[in-house]
């Protein structure tokens, strides 16, 4: 998914989120994209920041919302998704 995220251009998505990483100060060059699905016409992913935090999305009709779900992800159905992507973080520090 992340070798997706950074670098497709087949759905106009992934420069979407390219573009709205950049914009929250989020390197999408650096980040991993540990979750990413479609959900009732909105997409809903997970990424893993270069200095390990956590942010989630939510996109629907070019509208995006991000929350900082730092705090909770350890209990969350994504909490191994980002557990690996923190541990491949740290191996490539």
């Amino acid at each position: 998914m992340t070798s997706i995220m950074r670098g497709s251009d087949a759905f106009p998505f992934w420069a979407e989120l390219r573009a709205e990483l950049s914009r929250i100060g989020i390197d999408p060059q650096q980040a991993l994209l540990v979750e990413s699905y479609e959900s009732d016409g909105t997409e809903v992913g997970v990424i893993v920041a270069p200095e390990a935090s956590v942010v989630s999305y939510r996109s629907s009709a070019k509208a995006w919302t991000w929350t900082d779900p730092s705090e909770t992800w350890p209990r969350s159905e994504y909490a191994d998704q980002v557990r690996v992507g923190v541990s491949l973080l740290h191996r490539t520090s």
